[in-house]
């Protein structure tokens, strides 16, 4: 293996590596969400460096303790968007397959370009080509 695609490779390696500490242990969650109040100067910023987590992810559970208790701050939050705004209408993107199959149906080209032109001819703002 040549020397760029060992960097690459450690790159990606390294970069697991990180992903992987964005999670911290339930462990760590615990600690943060019973932190003393009356804790020594200093001691939030020794605890992030010896956990390697950050003071803004200390202070998010905290936060969170603070709100809703210590139980549910150990809980890690879903990550799922809580909206689609990009999401197609049911109804568009049933038209946009009943014209594809129309075209089709038509010896007609019935590509993505073609659905998007035949939607906008009859009217209707197409979604993505890539819908």
């Amino acid at each position: 293996m040549d020397s760029v695609s060992q960097d690459i490779v450690d790159t990606l390696a390294g970069f697991a590596r990180i992903m992987s500490k964005m999670q911290p242990d339930i462990k760590i969650r615990h600690l943060v969400a019973t932190w003393p109040d009356d804790a020594e100067r200093g001691a939030v910023t020794q605890f992030c460096r010896r956990h390697r987590v950050s003071r803004a992810w200390f202070y998010k559970v905290r936060a969170a303790a603070a709100a809703d208790g210590p139980i549910k701050a150990m809980e890690t939050a879903s990550t799922r968007p809580a909206t689609s705004p990009a999401k197609v209408d049911t109804s568009l993107a049933e038209l946009a397959l009943a014209t594809r199959e129309s075209l089709k149906n038509l010896g007609y080209d019935h590509g993505p370009l073609s659905v998007a032109a035949k939607l906008r001819r009859q009217g209707v703002q197409p979604p993505s080509r890539a819908t």
